[in-house]
């Protein structure tokens, strides 16, 4: 069972488990309507790796993308940052009146921003301190938008983060190289995941939601030498469900472009 802390209570609360019905999550991005940024993607990842982490051990979730107003244009923009970031699609874009009907229910988790307005009674609030160093999210010109995905991920999400403009371009490195080498291990045989990789990423996700554990898990991989080329790609590919990095992005495109 996932457990989470509420930072306005500081108190570590379990997820319930529906059996019936889904898990139903909002997350309020405080930028919609004006300029989204850094801090919405920061929730938007977040939430992302939850309802990931729920679906992985079994259990259904819906969620859905509050926001100020609904106009097209904010809608729009919301769209276009989740699908940049590697958002699971939501459920629906809605307001904080209709969010209950746009899910079938009464939300059981709100992720909502520091210095936001109070959620509707009946769910849990978390994410009460969330904060970025920067406000600017990198555009497509910046480069991959999955660095700043990967930089938000190695800052535990209860903690104040800083992202600098290193952070950042260590970030594209990262996911540069960790692409080129698991598409060298899809070459080879594959090998099972080790129960032990399975083990440690459900346990790290399930305690508070600990992101940086599971990328540890991924360099720990990278670097073992008792561990075989063929598992150390099932093992990123596994992880890789978990964090959304495209981690296999460039499978099979080598032998694409020297066949064309």
């Amino acid at each position: 069972m996932t457990a989470i802390v509420d930072i306005g209570t500081r108190g570590a609360m379990h997820l319930p488990r529906t059996h019936d019905r889904p898990l139903r999550l909002c997350v309020h991005l405080p930028g919609a309507g004006s300029r989204l940024g850094l801090l919405d993607a920061r929730l938007a990842v977040v939430v992302d790796v939850l309802v990931r982490t729920v679906e992985s051990c079994g259990q259904q979730a819906l969620w859905a993308c509050v926001l100020g107003r609904l106009t097209p244009d904010g809608t729009r923009q919301a769209r276009s940052l989740l699908a940049s970031l590697g958002i699971l699609p939501p459920a629906a874009f809605t307001t904080v009146a209709t969010a209950g009907d746009a899910l079938g229910g009464e939300i059981d988790l709100h992720v909502i921003a520091a210095g936001a307005e109070e959620a509707p009674g009946g769910g849990l609030t978390v994410a009460r301190a969330y904060q970025v160093g920067a406000s600017r999210l990198p555009g497509a010109a910046d480069g991959d938008a999955l660095a700043v995905r990967l930089a938000l991920l190695r800052q535990p999400y209860r903690r104040p983060a800083v992202l600098t403009s290193h952070d950042l371009d260590d970030a594209a490195g990262t996911l540069c190289r960790w692409r080129g080498k698991v598409a060298q291990w899809a070459c080879v045989p594959s090998k099972p995941v080790p129960e032990s990789y399975q083990r440690l990423a459900q346990q790290a996700l399930a305690d508070d939601l600990d992101a940086p554990a599971v990328l540890d898990l991924l360099c720990r991989a990278e670097a073992a030498e008792d561990l075989a080329e063929g598992a150390k790609f099932e093992v990123f590919a596994y992880l890789d469900r978990l964090l959304g990095l495209e981690l296999c992005r460039e499978v099979g495109r080598a032998t694409t472009d020297a066949e064309e």
